[in-house]
């Protein structure tokens, strides 16, 4: 009989166990599956334990910080507006007009847009992203949508030996080299 008591008391406490945290609030325990033994008598299970347990847990779940986002500062030469246009006739009515922002903390916006005059522009397309420049290579990291995707430039800042503008120059794949101006 002692054995059938054991086995009651510990499907019990593995019942119990298992149960723990399915409800919305612990629930108490009346059980105490403990054996207990008298002299002279087998051991049996006493649920007269008069100390009661507890029904709130001492542990509190603290949720993981967020990942920190690593904020790299852009070389000072970079930030700014840089613009530069093309135009699509000898008249000087329609350009593309390309436009890079670069903020401090590593932001950037690429502006692409058809100008029909040098007040009436229409935006093309928009993207916003990260950037990062080490070592003379200017990464762009789109995280809006973008034709060009994810891209790196050898660059360069300077001056134009003619007039003294200040430039930003892109080295392309291809072997050319896209200008901009200090806007």
């Amino acid at each position: 009989m002692a054995v059938i008591h054991r086995r009651k008391a510990a499907l019990l406490v593995v019942a119990l166990m298992a149960c723990t945290g399915c409800g919305a609030e612990p629930t108490p325990t009346p059980i105490d599956a403990r054996p207990s033994t008298t002299a002279g008598s087998p051991a049996t299970t006493s649920t007269a334990d008069p100390s009661p347990i507890p029904t709130s847990s001492s542990v509190t779940v603290v949720p993981a910080p967020p990942v920190p986002t690593v904020v790299r500062q852009l070389p000072r030469e970079l930030v700014g507006s840089w613009e530069t246009q093309h135009w699509l006739d000898s008249t000087g009515s329609r350009a593309i007009v390309r436009t890079y922002r670069f903020a401090a903390d590593g932001r950037y916006e690429y502006t692409l847009a058809m100008c029909q005059s040098s007040t009436d522009c229409a935006i093309q397309s928009n993207e916003e992203g990260s950037a990062q420049a080490a070592k003379g290579v200017l990464t762009l990291v789109p995280e809006t949508v973008s034709v060009d995707g994810p891209r790196s430039y050898p660059y360069a800042v300077g001056r134009d030996p003619n007039v003294g503008d200040l430039q930003l120059h892109l080295a392309l794949a291809t072997g050319e080299v896209d200008i901009f101006y200090a806007a």
